[in-house]
């Protein structure tokens, strides 16, 4: 239950995507539970660990850098009182935290505030024990050649919330005579 004071741990200096992966959980956390998930830089007796597999060791040889696109996987595991969310990269870490939403519940189907599921949650039991990392080495979903310009925050976020921030880009489109 996050009444009993569930916080958000992130190792001091962490990437700034990292910080943004940490705020966005908390923001939607508390969107879902109704109570704040504070973020600090120690652990509590209920405690969401993120970071990334060079901040947390345990975790290297489950996230090796080896192929393109492996900066984006993650580890999801549970243990006694705290769950971690890590990263191979700060990439993996931002995959990490919204695939643990998804794990809740979140959805977001379409790029627009209409088309995005926030359950309204007030108790969770979860056991996890998840390595993964993308199928390919990239993925791009585009709308048209590029999204209308007063849609690009919001499918930018879109692409975010769906795991779809590559960090391997093929510019590959409209070359056939290249």
């Amino acid at each position: 239950r996050p009444s009993d004071s569930v916080v958000i741990q992130v190792p001091k200096g962490s990437d700034p995507t990292v910080d943004e992966a940490a705020n966005d959980l908390s923001v939607y956390l508390e969107k879902m539970f109704k109570v704040p998930f504070p973020i600090t830089d120690q652990p509590g007796e209920r405690t969401l660990v993120i970071g990334t597999a060079e901040e947390f060791p345990q975790f290297a040889a489950e996230l090796p850098l080896k192929e393109p696109g492996d900066s984006e996987a993650f580890v999801l595991r549970s243990e006694q009182g705290k769950i971690y969310l890590i990263g191979a990269s700060p990439l993996g870490v931002q995959n990490a935290c919204w695939a643990f939403l998804q794990h809740l519940g979140y959805r977001h189907y379409f790029p627009n505030k209409k088309w995005e599921i926030i359950p309204d949650l007030k108790e969770v039991e979860l056991t996890l024990d998840e390595v993964s990392r993308p199928s390919y080495a990239t993925r791009l979903i585009a709308i048209g050649a590029s999204p209308w310009p007063e849609l690009t925050e919001e499918y930018n976020k879109w692409m975010r919330h769906n795991l779809l921030d590559s960090g391997f880009v093929l510019n590959t489109g409209h070359s056939y005579d290249g």
